[in-house]
């Protein structure tokens, strides 16, 4: 099992970055994200993120949200983007009124794909949501 943790520092207030990731099926932020269809509602509903370019959709399902400490769980299953089994990721946001940090910790078995290059794969798109988040608030 492969684990990661990408965290980065967002100079807005936790409010405000929260009220962005709280919005599971808005991902009008994130470049490339412009499709998105929300599939139910609350804890078990699914985003399904049609991507320029790649034939298939990416399903992402809310397994849990916790408001009060500003956090959920998604799971990915298994697809030709994302190739590992037992995609389990958590969103943790941190922070005041000065600015917020946010934790993406993420587990999974990589699957034929070499635990380096996985672990490169995931960071990088967390690396860019990030800063995608970061562009958006901190403007």
């Amino acid at each position: 099992m492969v684990e990661l943790n990408v965290i980065r520092k967002i100079s807005a207030t936790l409010d405000s970055v929260w009220a962005v990731l709280d919005d599971y099926g808005n991902l009008s932020w994130i470049p490339g994200a412009d499709n998105v269809e929300v599939i139910g509602e609350g804890v078990g509903m699914t985003r399904r993120l049609h991507m320029p370019g790649l034939e298939s959709p990416i399903d992402e399902t809310l397994t849990a949200k916790d408001v009060a400490n500003k956090s959920f769980s998604y799971t990915i299953p298994k697809n030709a983007v994302i190739p590992f089994d037992d995609y389990n990721a958590t969103v943790t946001v941190t922070g005041d009124e000065d600015s917020a940090t946010v934790n993406w910790f993420c587990s999974f078995d990589e699957g034929e794909v070499p635990e380096a290059d996985a672990k490169t794969m995931i960071e990088g798109s967390y690396t860019m949501m990030l800063d995608a988040l970061a562009a958006k608030l901190e403007a």
